[in-house]
């Protein structure tokens, strides 16, 4: 695995890991401060759907060619 490939996961991954910890609410304070914080709802999954479709079909066509041309 090249070095700039290995930056490349482990940005995706810190993004990732950063995404889960908003969502899941683990850490109420990076909502706001008690001036300025907005209530957590629990967000629409159904919504978000096409997007996760989208990211699964984008990366794995990604990697199919990345396969592709190593080969």
């Amino acid at each position: 695995m090249s070095k700039t490939n290995r930056v490349v996961w482990i940005i995706a991954a810190a993004c990732l890991i950063w995404a889960l910890i908003l969502v899941l609410d683990v850490v109420p304070l990076l909502r706001g401060d008690y001036g300025w914080r907005w209530p957590f709802a629990e967000p629409d999954f159904i919504r978000l759907a096409p997007l996760i479709i989208s990211l699964i079909v984008y990366m794995g066509i990604g990697w199919k060619l990345q396969v592709q041309t190593a080969a």
